[in-house]
């Protein structure tokens, strides 16, 4: 199997810029419903994650 990006780095920089309701309908709803449901999911817990990490930015580890 040869896997090749599907995402270059401009788009990669474009997308970083995009506010969040944009970059859900051009890169998540765009797609079939399951599988939105599951991209929906991982993004849910990504953001979660980035949360964790700025909240105890300034505490220190929590761990």
């Amino acid at each position: 199997m040869e896997l090749q990006p599907q995402i270059t780095r401009s788009n990669m920089m474009w997308a970083l810029k995009m506010k969040e309701s944009k970059f859900l309908i051009t890169f998540v709803k765009c797609h079939p419903e399951d599988v939105v449901t599951e991209l929906l999911e991982f993004y849910k817990n990504a953001k979660c994650v980035k949360q964790l990490a700025e909240a105890s930015k300034n505490k220190g580890n929590p761990f």
